[in-house]
């Protein structure tokens, strides 16, 4: 998809990494080797539901994306999910220069910090306003 030709699109996912980076700028809210887990660091499987207190940076896109709409609203939810998840994917394996790495592994790298997820966010926002027509 050439997002600089599909201004809905692009407005989708920048709305999207907005609700993201709102939800990654409260301290403690980003983890590692789990997709989420509770206010006292133990695993919780439910991304969306209300225990979950931390997320890896899939699991908080996922978490953005879903909670603003309705359980009918599954399929456009995981195509605005997949769409923000690639972009993203794709601007960090841009940055890093391997096309390889998939997000979840690129925030599991031990050196990794939640600073770092906060700025791949505020570049992808950056990037998309920039090509807003």
């Amino acid at each position: 998809m050439n997002l600089s030709e599909d201004s809905t699109v692009r407005h989708q996912i920048k709305a999207d990494l907005d609700t993201t980076l709102s939800l990654f700028s409260k301290p403690g809210s980003w983890t590692q080797h789990v997709t989420a887990r509770k206010a006292d660091g133990s695993f919780t499987s439910s991304v969306r539901g209300s225990e979950a207190a931390s997320f890896c940076l899939a699991a908080g896109i996922e978490r953005s994306i879903y909670k603003n709409f309705l359980p009918d609203d599954y399929k456009a939810c995981s195509v605005r999910y997949r769409q923000a998840y690639d972009y993203l994917e794709g601007l960090m394996q841009e940055e890093i220069g391997c096309a390889s790495v998939t997000l979840t592994r690129w925030n599991d790298i031990p050196e990794r910090t939640q600073t770092h997820i906060l700025e791949l966010l505020k570049k992808g926002i950056r990037k998309l306003k920039s090509t807003a027509g």
